[in-house]
């Protein structure tokens, strides 16, 4: 009789996890612009002066909710590095490999690598637009 059990428990599990898994990628909207010139940031928030190296910073307000992944966020985290962590974590650790190592999907990632600064830059931030309702 206990074979049975944990025969129809397994079969329960691969029932379980055989099922695809989708993401939510889905409820957004991509698009591009042409012309469009790439200028400094003005009256954001600088995080760090010249010549800063793998630095992580956390809990950095974006100024409203902000849908993701069916999760809202109202703080989010930037490395120098070339992405950002939404929510509160610090993801010091994972400076090098963002989208390999952190496995909750809240992570957005425009390079993900070791970069190095420009010793004359500045590491800064700035929330502009208002927020899209639903996600």
């Amino acid at each position: 009789m206990e074979k049975i059990h944990y025969g129809f428990l397994m079969l329960l599990l691969m029932a379980i996890f055989s099922s695809p898994l989708n993401a939510q990628i889905s409820n957004y909207s991509f698009s591009q612009q042409t012309g469009q010139i790439y200028t400094n940031i003005t009256g954001g928030t600088v995080l760090s002066g010249l010549d800063e190296d793998d630095s992580y910073y956390s809990t950095l307000p974006i100024g409203f909710t902000f849908g993701y992944n069916g999760l809202d966020y109202t703080t989010f985290g930037a490395s120098t590095n070339g992405f950002i962590g939404l929510g509160s974590e610090n993801l010091i650790p994972y400076y090098y490999n963002p989208l390999e190592s952190i496995a909750t999907g809240r992570v957005l990632c425009a390079f993900g690598a070791d970069l190095y600064v420009i010793p004359t830059s500045e590491f800064s931030y700035k929330t502009e637009g208002l927020p899209r309702s639903g996600y």
